[in-house]
């Protein structure tokens, strides 16, 4: 059996200091962040753990992917569409 020995809010603190020396770090919530389609923002569904399907774009992601770019998206980044 493995045992993580840093706790979850040591790594957040860890990182709060470090990068907040150079930029504003906020927590966010990811609640409901893989739920929307990060290219045309309709609503997808999940294939399987860990995969996101957009049946609008017809895309599959990644739905880790997924939530990074829409919590970008919603701190006002531009993502730009995959060609």
């Amino acid at each position: 059996m493995r045992n993580n020995f840093w706790s979850f809010n040591y790594i957040v603190r860890r990182f709060k200091e470090e990068a907040g020396i150079w930029h504003k770090v906020e927590e966010k919530s990811e609640y409901k962040t893989s739920r929307e389609c990060p290219l045309c923002r309709s609503e997808g569904t999940r294939k399987r753990r860990g995969l996101f399907y957009c049946r609008k774009c017809q895309k599959t992601m990644n739905a880790d992917v997924v939530g990074v770019l829409n919590t970008a998206r919603n701190d006002g980044s531009i993502i730009s569409s995959p060609s």
